[in-house]
This record gives structure tokens, C-alpha cells and sequence, in this order.
């Protein structure tokens, strides 16, 4: 069993408290000294909640130099005038908190974030010379994923206030309007949170690779691994690792033996 699995699977992630000290244990190891002196890519994960960001670890877990930190760069964390779970309209990021976060980035590691599009995002990309891999997918799919994801994680800060909705439909039609929890936590209406990422998708550069869902997630989820394939190639080469065919086999095969309560071995419908 791999640290991904292990850290992902059922117990471990439903379980806040359990993960929490392991996620401790873990970051004190991955952000210490013997980690300061080595080479490869700083590299950024990004992509809307529910569009595949974990798929991509995955991927990436199995890249030869590259290191997953498990450490999420939070939006709300960066958030200027510190709202927390608020109408994503009001999200406005420091320039300096955000910076302060990728300074824990070392080379040869990447971190996970959920981060809407923002010009100072961008800026901070480019004065940091840190990569992203932001992955996009179809909006109706994301909306069933994100109903599937609140059911069945108890810890999840909309699970208790979407649990009251009476069926299906109506829990869907909750997630598209929008509502507020119980404790005053705002779940954006769907669309609000699909086009506040959505500029992301429109940028592909020396700093920015845009990968699509359904291209990376292979036959086993019901699409294409010669298209996952030529995914990985696209990824390699844009945080400058040697590609062969061997290497790409590998990254595809081994990612695939990953297992965790979000990355199901079927899409979900």
C-alpha cells in the first residue's frame, strides 16, 4: 500500500482527527532539511473542488523526482480580509499570503490548492517561477461528483445542513442555487464556483498547463489510455522530465493501483 492510499483511503480520510496527526507527522518530515538540496520543478496542483485534482496526484505520485507534500494551499487561507467559507464574489487574495504559502514549496515538490482565477495569483506564479497544473471537466459531472463527495464524507462542512434536503433532486438543485450551513458556512450556487475558475482553462504557457479530466483518466474510468498517455508525455514535458515510453508506462500503470475515497475506480454518474 502506497502513502496516497494510505492517507486516502476510507478510514484515514473520513476520519478528521485521525488524519490530521498523520498529515502532521508527515509535513514535519516532507518540509525538513533533508529535502533543501535537491533538484526538479516546484510545482502548484490546481483545479475547481470535485474536477479531478486527485486523479492528477495520482499521476503525479509516480513522476521519478517529484514529491507530494499532502500540504493544501487553502483559498480562504490567502483571503485578504480573512472570510473564511464566504461568497466566493468577496474571495480577494494577498498577494503576500499567497507568496508566504509557495515559499514552503522546496524543489522537487508540489502542493494541492482549490484556487478560483485572480490576476495576483497569476502574479505570484510568475515571480515565484512555480509551475501549475490546473484540471478542468465537464460542469454536470462535477455537480454529481461534488452530491456524491458531501453524502458520503461526514466531516464535510455541508454534509449535515444538505443531509436535510429530502432526495436527490432536491440536494441537487441545493448545490446549484447555493445555500448556507448551519453554522453560516456558504456553499456557492454551482455556476458561481464553474466560472470563477474558468479563465484558468484559457491559459496554457510556460507557467500554466491545462489537462482535462476525461484525457487523463483512461480506460478504467471509461475513456482512452493511449489519451492518457499522451497526457502524461504533455505533463513531463512541462516540468522538464526526460520522456521515454518506459517511464510513461510506468507513471500509467502504477497510478492506476491507487486507491481513495475520492478517486473511484468508476466515473461517477
Amino acid at each position: 500500500m502506497n502513502l496516497e492510499t494510505l492517507l486516502s483511503n476510507t478510514i484515514f480520510y473520513k476520519n478528521k482527527y485521525i488524519r490530521l496527526i498523520l498529515l502532521k507527522i508527515y509535513h514535519l518530515f516532507i518540509f525538513s532539511p533533508i529535502f533543501w538540496f535537491r533538484d526538479g520543478p516546484k510545482l502548484i496542483i490546481n483545479g475547481a473542488p470535485k474536477t479531478g485534482t486527485h486523479l492528477l496526484t495520482s499521476i503525479l505520485n509516480e513522476v521519478p523526482g517529484l514529491v507530494n507534500t499532502r500540504y493544501d494551499v487553502s483559498m480562504w487561507k490567502i483571503d485578504k480580509n480573512n472570510n473564511y467559507h464566504d461568497h466566493i464574489q468577496k474571495w480577494e487574495p494577498s498577494k503576500v499570503k499567497f507568496a508566504k504559502e509557495l515559499n514552503k514549496i522546496m524543489n522537487g515538490q508540489f502542493v494541492l490548492s482549490h484556487m478560483p482565477f485572480h490576476r495576483h495569483i497569476y502574479e505570484v506564479l510568475e515571480e515565484s517561477h512555480i509551475k501549475m497544473i490546473n484540471i478542468t471537466r465537464d460542469t454536470d459531472e462535477v455537480l454529481q461528483s461534488k452530491l456524491n463527495y458531501i453524502e458520503k464524507l461526514d466531516r464535510h462542512y455541508a454534509h449535515k445542513t444538505l443531509k436535510k434536503f429530502k432526495n436527490k433532486e432536491l440536494k441537487i438543485e441545493a448545490l446549484k442555487s447555493g445555500f448556507v450551513t448551519e453554522e453560516g458556512y456558504v456553499v456557492n450556487a454551482h455556476n458561481d464556483g464553474y466560472k470563477a475558475f474558468q479563465p484558468w482553462a484559457s491559459l496554457n504557457n510556460e507557467i500554466v498547463l491545462n489537462i482535462k479530466f476525461n484525457d487523463l483518466a483512461g480506460s478504467k474510468k471509461g475513456f482512452s489510455d493511449e489519451v492518457r498517455k499522451e497526457s502524461i508525455k504533455k505533463i513531463l514535458k512541462f516540468i522538464n522530465v526526460p520522456i521515454n515510453n518506459n517511464i510513461v508506462n510506468k507513471i500509467h500503470l502504477n497510478a492506476i493501483k491507487t486507491k481513495s475515497f475520492t478517486l473511484s475506480d468508476k466515473v461517477e454518474q
